[in-house]
């Protein structure tokens, strides 16, 4: 038996068959912020199925509101910038049309959701999980806590009080300022690069104040602004698994890839993954994770690799900005997502055993941003940030793997979002020159 059967056999676990609903009805499903990668792929993914999908966002010209694939699209408020208002807009959303399914797309809808549970459950289909798994894995510093307790590996990681970061003896440099969660935080940074104890304060201090946390987050968690400071590892690469657990841990898929390019490179977005061998250990470690939390549901997990060991560093419990590679290696998992929501237990049991089945077949795939790869690479060469020689080579890594890559937007099938995705680019590139620069200029 292969390393990677041993894992989905090694628990006997046995499903309580507590679904119910049949297969002949399928509800709507509602996803939000139709500017990310992930919302785009659940859209493709669910119309694909036959699903009438709506879209809603507060912005008009976003990728997923333009697919064929969306049935409606309806204009909401920020859930990041005013959580509250929109709430109250869900829940007169739900009231107005009920019965639609409900799949996070960001951190602060996989949170929102789950705080929000009980309200929300009689308009929609909702498969949220418990508020404090969800943010057990939202918390990094909670997060850190769960790891341990599995034995999964993360980086030295400190949450000092703002004033005794100058006098703590134990950190080690260089390290990074990370805010301890993403959840409800305006403006969205992944945080600070300190490279010396002389930046500490100053670099500290310019992320406090040039971030905040929503305060319905901060009334559920007060010392959610109280950032974190981690090592930094230096890697060339993000090593990833990602995939569906269901609520018994008994439906299990995971799948696995390298982050090889990423903007900036130290704590960026990433525009290039390729596809790598599960570790079949970590993935069990990754399951005992989600059942030792409660979680269910999609997840896309960050490791850092370090001398054959494997440091967690992030976990995503919703859709992720590659899921599209997913689906196209064979795992649809908004689908899963969505059958679990619903119960339709025998469809899901198809799906799982589809997607084992397709992801053992091992087939080399890649996934790319190219819209962002190839602006990226025109205006660092065009600024002097990079060489000649660093552009052809991603070019004719994207020319290499031409025949098996999986575009972020770019669809042959549902080309519009590929069009909306290139002319925002640009109209915010032009709208905010400063911005791109100081983005094309970091390391």
């Amino acid at each position: 038996m292969s390393a990677a059967a041993k894992l989905f056999a090694e628990e006997e676990i046995r499903p309580e068959r507590r679904f119910t609903r049949s297969s002949q009805a399928r509800p709507g499903a509602l996803l939000l912020v139709a500017d990310f990668h992930g919302t785009l792929a659940g859209v493709r993914s669910l119309g694909r199925a036959g699903i009438d999908v709506t879209v809603a966002d507060w912005r008009r010209l976003v990728p997923a509101r333009w697919s064929r694939f969306t049935r409606q699209s309806l204009t909401c408020p920020d859930p990041t910038t005013d959580p509250r208002g929109f709430m109250g807009w869900l829940l007169e959303t739900g009231k107005r049309e009920p019965g639609k399914v409900l799949l996070p797309t960001t951190d602060d809808l996989a949170w929102l959701f789950a705080r929000h549970r009980a309200q929300l459950e009689p308009y929609f289909v909702l498969d949220a999980p418990p508020l404090d798994a969800v943010y057990a894995l939202l918390n990094k510093w909670r997060l850190r806590e769960a790891c341990a307790a599995v034995g999964i590996e993360t980086p030295a990681t400190w949450l000092p009080d703002a004033d005794s970061v100058d006098s703590d003896t134990t950190l080690r440099f260089p390290l990074l300022i990370k805010p301890q969660t993403q959840t409800l935080l305006y403006p969205h940074q992944k945080g600070r690069v300190v490279r010396a104890r002389a930046q500490l304060r100053e670099l500290y201090d310019d992320f406090r104040h040039a971030t905040r946390h929503a305060s319905a987050l901060l009334e559920a968690d007060p010392r959610a602004s109280q950032p974190i400071l981690q090592e930094l590892v230096e890697t060339p690469g993000i090593y990833g698994l990602s995939g569906f657990i269901d609520t018994t841990g008994a439906l299990y898929v995971v799948s696995a890839a390298r982050k090889v390019l990423q903007k900036p490179k130290v704590m960026g977005i990433g525009l290039c993954f390729q596809q790598a061998p599960v570790d079949a250990a970590l993935a069990a470690r990754l399951r005992a994770l989600c059942r030792h939390v409660g979680y269910h549901g999609l997840f896309e997990v960050e490791f850092l690799e370090e001398n054959g060991r494997h440091l967690l560093i992030d976990f995503n419990p919703r859709c992720y900005g590659q899921l599209g590679f997913d689906v196209s290696r064979g795992a649809d998992l908004p689908l899963m997502a969505y059958l679990h929501a619903v119960g339709d237990w025998k469809a899901l049991e198809g799906e799982v055993a589809a997607a084992q089945r397709k992801l053992a077949a091992n087939r080399e795939r890649a996934w790319c941003d190219r819209i962002n790869l190839e602006a990226f690479m025109a205006l660092r060469r065009l600024s002097g940030e990079e060489s000649g020689t660093a552009v052809q080579t991603w070019a004719q890594w994207l020319k290499d793997h031409s025949g098996h890559l999986t575009d972020a937007v770019m669809d042959d099938d549902d080309r519009l979002p590929g069009v909306i995705a290139a002319l925002t680019m640009v109209v915010g590139h032009l709208k905010h020159p400063r911005s791109t620069l100081r983005a094309v200029r970091e390391k």
